[in-house]
C-alpha cells in the first residue's frame, strides 16, 4: 500500500532533514506538550500584532506597511510549517519503503570513506543488515552495491578521533564517528571505513552486526 505513494522512479533512499537528531532519544511527554504551547502561543502573538497593525492601519494609513510586513511573516512561517512536515513525511516514506524493499532489520546511511573496492572515495551508500548479509547500496537503486556474508566480515571496530583528528581505531566508545570493516572480498583480505553514520550511529552499528555475526552468521 505504501508503495502507491511514492513514484517508481523515486530515489532508493533519502537522510532526515535534520539527520543529526537521534531519533532513539525521546523526550517525556511533558516536554513535547510544552514545545506545542510554546509553537501555539508564539503563533497566537503574531497574529495579535497584525491584528493590531490592521487596528491602527484604519486610523492610520501609515501602519498598512507594518500590516503588510507583518502578514508576509505570518504567511511565511505557515508554510515553511507546512513544507517541513510534507518533506519529513516523504523522508519518513521513503526511509520505509527502503526498509520493506530490502527486508532489513537494520537500515541507515553512511558516507564510505576508502577501502571498498566496488566504492568511490567518500561516496554516500546506505548500509543495511538482513539476517547474515551486510548489504551496501546506492541512494538511487534498491540493487546492492554488495553485499558482505557476515561470516566473512573478520573484523569490526569503532574509530574515535581525538581533538588533533588521529584516529583510535578499536575503542569502544558511545561518541564513536566511524566504523571500520576487515573482511574477505574475493579471497583477499579488504578494510574499509564508513563515517558520517545517520539513522545509526557507529556504535549501534557495531553492536546489531557483531552480535549478529557471532550468532547468526555463524
Amino acid at each position: 500500500m505504501l508503495a502507491t505513494k511514492t513514484a517508481p522512479n523515486g530515489p532508493f533512499w533519502v537522510d532526515d532533514p535534520n539527520p543529526n537528531r537521534s531519533p532513539r532519544m525521546t523526550q517525556p511527554k511533558i516536554f513535547g506538550l510544552t514545545a506545542i504551547l510554546i509553537s501555539v502561543y508564539r503563533m497566537l502573538g503574531y497574529l495579535f500584532i497584525l491584528f493590531l497593525f490592521i487596528a491602527l492601519a484604519l486610523k492610520f494609513p501609515v501602519f498598512w506597511i507594518f500590516a503588510v510586513i507583518q502578514i508576509a511573516i505570518v504567511g511565511a512561517i505557515l508554510i515553511l510549517s507546512r513544507s517541513g512536515r510534507s518533506r519529513a513525511a516523504r523522508v519518513a516514506l521513503i526511509q520505509q519503503l527502503a526498509k520493506e524493499k530490502t527486508g532489513a532489520s537494520y537500515i541507515g546511511s553512511a558516507l564510505h570513506t576508502a577501502g571498498h573496492p566496488l566504492l568511490q572515495l567518500n561516496q554516500p551508500i546506505v548500509l543495511a543488515l538482513k539476517d547474515s548479509t551486510l548489504s551496501i547500496y546506492d541512494y538511487a537503486s534498491s540493487v546492492p552495491i554488495d553485499a558482505l556474508q557476515l561470516k566473512d566480515i573478520q573484523r569490526i571496530e569503532t574509530v574515535s578521533y581525538d581533538s588533533d583528528r588521529v584516529p583510535h581505531p578499536g575503542v569502544i566508545d558511545n561518541t564513536a564517528q566511524a566504523l571500520q570493516i576487515t573482511f574477505l572480498w574475493r579471497g583477499n583480505s579488504c578494510t574499509c571505513l564508513f563515517r558520517r553514520m545517520y539513522k545509526i550511529r557507529p556504535i549501534e552499528w557495531f553492536q546489531v552486526v557483531e552480535t549478529a555475526r557471532l550468532t547468526v552468521g555463524r
